[in-house]
């Protein structure tokens, strides 16, 4: 079987889905069934190249929330 599937390296739900894909393929045993083959899939295309603030700063200031509520 071939799973083709797009993420995103900064994504905690692509790394979340694929971790758990990975570990039930695993606990079926099917490793030697399964070929993967990844794509990467940009989230936000206007994401500057060098960051100088937090993930919570930005996301405070991306959605228009405070910092306790981005927190």
């Amino acid at each position: 079987m071939k799973i083709t599937y797009w993420s995103d390296y900064a994504c905690p739900y692509c790394y979340i889905g694929t971790t758990r894909l990975k570990r039930a393929i695993a606990d079926l045993n099917l490793e030697d069934e399964v070929e993967f083959e990844t794509h990467s899939f940009e989230l936000d295309q206007d994401a500057p190249r060098e960051v100088e603030s937090t993930t919570v700063e930005r996301f405070a200031k991306k959605y228009g929330l405070t910092m306790e509520k981005a927190q």
